[in-house]
């Protein structure tokens, strides 16, 4: 199968490239899909390199709409942990791809999802604070609030800690994609050179989506000829970017500061990005007590804040 380019040279003369496709891939990979997608249209260019996102409530447009994609697909690249994915394909003869989860959390251990305990619906804006979301279900004022964002809260909470924990996180995520340690090293090694990877705990910033792709190809497109190019591409997502705290940089080497990038609206400060948290819970109709945090053990976080607030 191909398609052909028909590029304009001087007056009626035109020229007719044939490109001929040798299949089409989805790329299904949470907030790097795009990042990702660009990078391996430019590595594989013989190749239909077909974005999908996949979000938190999939739609039933957006499960036929994927349905129609995987039909014909000859690749699948999805992330590991997106098993609804992997269920929807009917197609037989697909090739079914493994992209390893890049959640990393070293950077930003602050970041929870919460549920409203009433509706079971997530916060508007999905990303939170977990000391911003205990601080407005105990009713602690705006103003106390911000104390606690400090070096001996941190290290109370274990944020100070975090780095090998999510470096063998992700490890282990290459690994049950068929990575090899090695190959794993490789990898980390080379994004590690870019200071601050991660946009969030599960956003990677684009450079190392690319790197990401090199890694995927080299596997499983052996005969790619562009692998080892140089390769940017632009992350069309970067409307919402999670700060690194400060005292975070700092046991990192790394610098950090207080600015939230929150849909595109900049958030400077503590006292304002907790002014702007507690206005949305409010404009949510959640009330104090009624915010569930995922993947925090609520007890001992309760009670490590408790005596924070103590303390302070």
């Amino acid at each position: 199968m191909g398609s052909h380019i028909i590029n304009p040279l001087a007056g009626n003369l035109y020229l007719h490239v044939e490109i001929w496709r040798m299949g089409k891939i989805i790329v299904s990979a949470n907030c790097q899909t795009a990042a990702l997608t660009s990078a391996l249209r430019a590595l594989l260019p013989n190749f239909d390199v077909i974005p999908f996102p996949m979000h938190i409530n999939l739609s039933e447009d957006r499960r036929n709409q994927l349905k129609l994609e995987l039909s014909d697909a000859e690749f699948l690249l999805a992330v590991n942990h997106e098993s609804e994915i992997f269920n929807l394909q009917s197609n037989k003869s697909i090739t079914v791809i493994p992209v390893p989860h890049l959640h990393f959390d070293a950077f930003h251990p602050d970041i929870c999802y919460a549920v409203n305990s009433v509706t079971n619906q997530y916060t508007n804006f999905h990303y939170n604070s977990r000391i911003a979301v205990w601080s407005y279900n105990q009713n602690v004022s705006i103003e106390l609030a911000s104390t606690l964002f400090n070096q001996d809260s941190y290290h109370a909470l274990g944020y100070l800690a975090r780095w090998y924990q999510s470096e063998n996180f992700l490890l282990e995520s290459f690994a049950s994609c068929g990575f090899s340690k090695s190959e794993f090293l490789s990898f980390f090694q080379s994004i590690k050179r870019g200071g601050v990877f991660m946009f969030s705990i599960n956003h990677p910033m684009a450079f190392v989506s690319v790197e990401l792709a090199r890694l995927i190809v080299k596997k499983h497109f052996p005969d790619a000829l562009y692998h080892d190019r140089e390769l940017i591409v632009e992350d069309p997502l970067t409307e919402s970017i999670w700060p690194l705290y400060s005292e975070i940089g700092e046991e990192l080497g790394l610098e950090g500061n207080y600015i939230w990038r929150i849909r595109n609206q900049e958030i400077a400060g503590l006292i304002d990005y907790l002014n702007f948290t507690f206005t949305s819970y409010q404009e949510q109709m959640i009330k104090p007590g009624q915010l569930v945090m995922n993947n925090t053990k609520d007890p001992e976080f309760h009670n490590l804040m408790t005596k924070l607030v103590k303390q302070s």
